[in-house]
Formats: structure tokens, C-alpha cells, sequence
């Protein structure tokens, strides 16, 4: 949940060096409206993008199985997830 999300990262892109603090508190700020992170393994990219104020794309997905639009939180968990498990992170900004 989006308020219990006490995991913090600093979201390093490989290529640019940049750093972008991603957590439950900077989000908002930090990961701008068109904004993709794309993390990728051996095999297959993972991709958030935020789609406007409220809502994101979770691997091309922009609604859950029922229905409802991703935010944050589903953001924050997902990145989360996957973080730790690719090697290659990217952020592309508009």
C-alpha cells in the first residue's frame, strides 16, 4: 500500500549516471509525467511510465485485473520488485 511503502531507492540510470530518488515520499516529483524507468535482465525490459498525474503503465499495462488504474503505490511495488533483479536501469524523461 502506497502509505506503508517504507522501501527507499535511489533509482540509478547505467547510462547516464543520473540518480532519481524513487520512494513513497518523492515520487510525484521525481518520476515527471511521461517519464519511462526500464529495467532490464538477460531476457525481457520492465518498463513503468507515468501516464499523467494519477495514473502509470506497468509494462504496457495501464489497469489491473480489475479494472482500476495503476498509481504510485502499484509504481513504487513494482519498481521495487524488479529493481533488485535486472541489471540495466534506464530513465527517460519528455
Amino acid at each position: 500500500d502506497f502509505e506503508d511503502a517504507d522501501e527507499e531507492t535511489t533509482f540509478t540510470d547505467e547510462e547516464t549516471g543520473e540518480q532519481v530518488p524513487i520512494n513513497s515520499d518523492d515520487i510525484e516529483d521525481n518520476f515527471t509525467v511521461g517519464a519511462t524507468i526500464t529495467m532490464r535482465d538477460r531476457y525481457t525490459p520492465v518498463t513503468v511510465t507515468r501516464i499523467d498525474e494519477r495514473s502509470y503503465s506497468l509494462n504496457g499495462y495501464e489497469t489491473d485485473h480489475s479494472g482500476a488504474p495503476y498509481d504510485a503505490g502499484d509504481a513504487l511495488d513494482f519498481i521495487f520488485k524488479w529493481y533488485g533483479t535486472c541489471t540495466l536501469h534506464t530513465i527517460t524523461r519528455p
